[in-house]
């Protein structure tokens, strides 16, 4: 009985600490957006621009929340299968417009995991073999690439991999609106998540980048949901789903640890509350199918290459590129700048020399922030900033770019792809969005605090943001990697503004 005081002490200290630490984060963030808009131009240079926010912008928050407040009657009456259908279909056809209609091809990562997986479907393997290949740097990669030879094995067009993506993303979102109904078991919070997950417009285009995050976060939620299932259900079909899916998000995109991380926890805190070993054997082959499944890939491709799999560039080294100012770059401080390729090569793809150089560079930025604080407050608030308030998130920029000599052939791709009203339009849309999202999960936590009123799973997302966060804080950072955090917290923000109509200021307005 006193263990289990004990263990009841310290889940409530952790709920505790993650309703805290993910107000105070939102707040700064709700706040920051006030004061400052964040804009990134359309070219290849990927450099990031602060402006004023303009004075209205709280005003358009508040217009934003008020049209979805006021059409909670309509919204609650509609069936939520109707309305995912509905909205289905529409990013269906404005899906298939845009991959038919867009002129231009992959680049960077992109491209090169993909040429890199034509290569390896023709028995050449050079790529990871050779020191200068891209696998040879980035050996994480042969989870993308490996899927992506099962898509130039069906057919060798690019455009198929768009098409893909556009399913993975209706399926992620339905994925959203069959969680959010698990989870809150309310109508209202289902249809509201499944309005907000595609009015999410980052999310949609990114279907034409040929990378890991769409398949992975759909499978991520697509395991999620199974876990859910498994937890009332104990069936071990779900349970075995769960697993896959998870080790098969990992494989393809490393960031989806943070996620497994966040299900591992909230598997271990719901064990501790009731005690169902099933659930904690669930837990532990989560835990082991990851590194499991790393293993049986790179020894499969050490098999086929006859070659040991590189380390690639150093992990720390990811660290270092996070830490420091590089003034001979356009990006912003904490942004990709090469530093972690250009480390191997500098070091003639020696690992071990690799690693201590980006440790000794750690430490001089280190040094820098200590001897600097100001210097470091001004680059990690910029750095945030950046990170997590650039409206889309990157989602057009990763596509075709106009210095490239893409130009396209309709008005509307013009209007967005050649960084002209379309392009301004979504960014102000998008900016009214994303601050909407965090200040509606804002109230939602609150309310958690208040009313401890929650389910454990619940926090699943929640610890997935804050997750994400905090690795991007000290990590290589991008706009473009964290948009899979604010997505997921859309069924809490579903349930935050269910909240605010709920409150009885609100009813007492309804009613007159």
């Amino acid at each position: 009985m006193e263990i289990n005081t004990n263990f009841k002490k310290i889940i409530s200290i952790f709920y505790a600490v993650v309703f805290y630490l993910t107000s105070v984060i939102l707040s700064l963030l709700i706040l920051s957006s006030l004061f400052f808009t964040v804009y990134i131009p359309l070219s290849g240079k990927e450099k990031i621009e602060f402006s004023n926010s303009t004075w209205y912008f709280p005003i358009l928050i508040f217009l934003f929340i008020l049209v979805l407040f006021k059409s909670k009657k309509i919204v609650e009456k509609i069936s939520s299968k109707r309305l995912f259908l509905l909205f289905s279909v529409a990013y269906l056809i404005v899906g298939l417009f845009l991959i038919n209609r867009l002129v231009g091809g992959l680049r960077a990562d992109a491209y090169n995991v993909y040429q890199a997986a034509k290569e390896f479907n023709s028995g050449i393997f050079d790529s990871l073999t050779n020191r200068d290949g891209y696998l040879h740097l980035y050996p994480h990669q042969l989870g993308l690439m490996s899927l992506e030879r099962i898509y130039i094995f069906l057919n060798d067009d690019e455009k198929l991999i768009y098409f893909i993506n556009l399913l993975f993303i209706i399926g992620t979102n339905f994925y959203i609106y069959k969680i959010s109904l698990k989870l809150f078991k309310n109508q209202l919070v289902t249809n509201y998540s499944i309005i907000l997950s595609f009015l999410f417009f980052p999310h949609f285009f990114f279907l034409t980048f040929a990378y890991g995050t769409i398949p992975g976060l759909f499978l991520v939620v697509f395991g999620y949901y199974h876990l859910l299932k498994y937890n009332e259900t104990s069936r071990w079909y779900n349970a075995l789903i769960s697993i896959v899916s998870f080790a098969l998000a990992c494989l393809i995109r490393n960031n989806y640890y943070i996620f497994v991380i966040a299900i591992i926890l909230i598997q271990i805190f719901n064990f501790l509350e009731n005690m169902k070993w099933r659930k904690l054997l669930v837990t532990f082959l989560i835990v082991i199918s990851i590194p499991m499944s790393s293993f049986l890939l790179k020894s499969y491709y050490q098999k086929v290459t006859h070659n040991p799999i590189p380390q690639g560039a150093p992990m720390i080294s990811f660290i270092t590129m996070g830490t420091q100012d590089n003034p001979n770059v356009p990006s912003l401080g904490g942004w990709w700048d090469g530093y972690n390729s250009s480390l191997l090569i500098n070091n003639d793809f020696d690992h071990a020399k690799a690693v201590e150089q980006a440790k000794n560079d750690l430490k001089n930025n280190l040094l820098t922030f200590y001897q600097q604080p100001m210097f470091a407050v001004k680059f990690f608030y910029k750095k945030i900033l950046s990170t997590w308030l650039e409206p889309t998130f990157q989602s057009i920029w990763t596509g075709p770019l106009t210095e490239r000599g893409y130009k396209q052939n309709s008005r509307i791709l013009r209007s967005i792809y050649e960084e002209n009203s379309g392009y301004y339009f979504l960014n102000s849309f998008g900016k009214v969005f994303t601050v909407s999202i965090y200040l509606l999960t804002l109230i939602a936590v609150i309310n958690y605090i208040f009313n401890k009123k929650f389910s454990v799973v619940e926090l699943i997302t929640i610890i997935f943001f804050l997750g994400g966060f905090f690795f991007h804080v000290l990590w290589e950072t991008k706009s473009q990697y964290v948009f899979i955090y604010v997505l997921l917290l859309i069924p809490t923000a579903a349930n935050g503004l269910v909240k605010i109509t709920s409150m009885p200021t609100f009813k007492l307005r309804s009613n007159k």
